[in-house]
């Protein structure tokens, strides 16, 4: 089975301007989830799909593919990650004549993840193939609403105010740190499929997703003072 990594950079950011190069722990962003890929033996191909000549030389520079650069529709801010990465899939089945078993999606601004997540989402779907996508994901035991026309409902069905270990065990999808799936839902605009595999994690900083200069602070101290490390 032919594992590929598609890794998504576009230049514009609202949050953070350019935040995808912004250096964290002396590193441009980029890099963290290109270097743990390149260090998984289980993916075959990275390709990172970028409208950005900065980010494409970038990458190349490190020894992944950016064969293209992607259109601007695809590229802006009502851009889907599903419209990117059905882009980036019939690309390389085109023009460079790959044709993956799995597609392996790795988001940059989730950059506190090991590398057994990658791998294990990988595993998941290579020994069984009735698995669509596998997918990193955290337990919470929070109570959750829902708000519509000014009115609030709580979408948790349990008796209110029962002891968390009774609580049911409502997960995340956190598929921005390792997601694994097959081609045929990317192909269908979709990332995640009908059977579908949750990968549990946890770890002290599961909540951190780089979208401004506090995220990346935070981020930064973390890894300095090796609160974290990413192996």
């Amino acid at each position: 089975m032919t594992v590929m990594a598609i890794i998504l950079a576009r230049k514009n950011s609202k949050g953070l301007k350019d935040k995808n190069i912004k250096k964290l722990n002396g590193l441009p962003l980029i890099l963290h989830t290109i270097k743990l890929a390149k260090k998984s033996k289980l993916i075959d191909d990275i390709v990172v799909s970028t409208d950005s000549n900065i980010i494409q030389k970038l990458a190349i520079k490190n020894g992944v593919q950016a064969p293209f650069l992607r259109p601007k529709k695809m590229s802006n801010d009502k851009a889907t990650t599903e419209i990117a990465l059905k882009h980036c899939l019939m690309y390389m089945k085109k023009f460079k004549k790959v044709n993956p078993s799995i597609i392996v999606y790795l988001q940059i601004t989730e950059p506190l993840r090991k590398l057994w997540m990658i791998d294990k989402c990988i595993q998941t779907l290579k020994k069984n193939k009735k698995i669509e996508t596998a997918f990193m994901a955290k337990k919470f035991y929070k109570n959750i609403w829902e708000e519509k026309k000014e009115k609030t409902f709580r979408i948790t069905k349990e008796k209110y105010g029962i002891p968390r270990q009774l609580k049911n065990k409502y997960f995340r999808e956190d598929t921005g740190l390792a997601c694994a799936t097959r081609p045929s839902v990317i192909m269908k605009g979709k990332r995640i499929g009908k059977k579908n595999k949750p990968i549990f994690y946890k770890h002290d900083f599961d909540y951190l997703d780089i979208h401004n200069i506090n995220d990346l602070k935070i981020a930064n101290f973390v890894l300095s003072k090796k609160l974290f490390k990413i192996t």
